[in-house]
This record gives structure tokens, C-alpha cells and sequence, in this order.
């Protein structure tokens, strides 16, 4: 799901938003 939301980010990015809340990974990213 992460990519999904990230398709242009790498896999770290990914794994930093998926610590965050939801609030910070809807528009923290």
C-alpha cells in the first residue's frame, strides 16, 4: 500500500511514512 502512495518515492521513504501517523503520511510526505 505504502508504494502505492509513494510510487515515486523509494523503499526508505516508504518505510519512514509507515512509522509516521496517518495525518503525517497524507500530506507530510
Amino acid at each position: 500500500e505504502l508504494y502505492a502512495l509513494f510510487p515515486k518515492g523509494p523503499a526508505k521513504q516508504a518505510g519512514k511514512v509507515a512509522g509516521l501517523p496517518e495525518t503525517k503520511r497524507k500530506g507530510g510526505y
